[in-house]
């Protein structure tokens, strides 16, 4: 399985769609199991703070408890060894509502959520979306982009350090934020530029950022 996500994830010389499913019920990811398995296509499954966190979420799942939920349905269901892929989605300072009601510093919500990234490495998460363009502290409540530039990188270093020491080999990477409301090209130009830059000169895993989001100006 390790090497079916692995070409998944760096390509292969191939496109891919990759539908990623947010666990907000036992029914939706019981029924998207079913449904991907009887379609013959990867589970991927991409889950938020508020849903899944060490606090159990809204969901009720700490990270190991919903990757554990998820092996065993997959158990129940097919005796193969079935591609399965687990995202944090937006993982960084002030992205759990609980840090935004409670008013948290930045030191404060940093370290809450190094608590929690420690938790979903454990627990067997491949990728970890990266988003560090809420500013709480900064007037317009966002990061300009050579701070979320910055602050990204800054969460890439964390994580690497932390998969290092939780003996995880490799993990990828989601960076940008569509949360950071509609930005014109030239402003993610800034931010992908800078972060390219630091990443270089901090010799960290290009490589591995499989995912970029943004804000494209369209409204649901």
């Amino acid at each position: 399985m390790e090497d079916k996500i692995l070409e998944i994830l760096r390509g292969a010389g191939k496109s891919y769609t990759l539908l990623f499913i947010s666990p907000i019920s036992r029914h939706v990811v019981d029924s998207y199991v079913e449904t991907a398995i009887a379609n013959k296509a990867p589970i991927n499954f991409i889950a938020s703070l508020n849903q899944v966190d060490v606090d159990g979420g809204y969901t009720g799942w700490s990270p190991q408890a919903f990757a554990e939920y998820v092996e065993k349905k997959l158990l129940e269901k097919c005796s193969e060894n079935y591609p399965l892929i687990l995202e944090l989605d937006h993982g960084g300072p002030w992205l759990k509502d609980d840090h935004v009601a409670r008013k948290y510093s930045y030191e404060e919500t940093l370290n809450n959520f190094l608590r929690s990234l420690e938790a979903f490495l454990r627990a067997g998460f491949q990728i970890l979306h990266l988003d560090a363009t809420v500013d709480l502290e900064a007037p317009s409540g966002y990061a300009e982009p050579e701070k979320a530039a910055k602050r990204t990188i800054d969460l890439l270093t964390y994580a690497e350090d932390l998969a290092n020491q939780v003996g995880v080999k490799e993990v990828f990477y989601e960076i940008g934020s569509d949360r950071w409301g509609y930005k014109p090209p030239e402003v993610y130009d800034i931010f992908l530029s800078n972060l390219v830059s630091e990443a270089k000169s901090k010799k960290l895993p290009l490589s591995r950022i499989v995912f970029a989001v943004a804000h494209v100006g369209t409204e649901v």
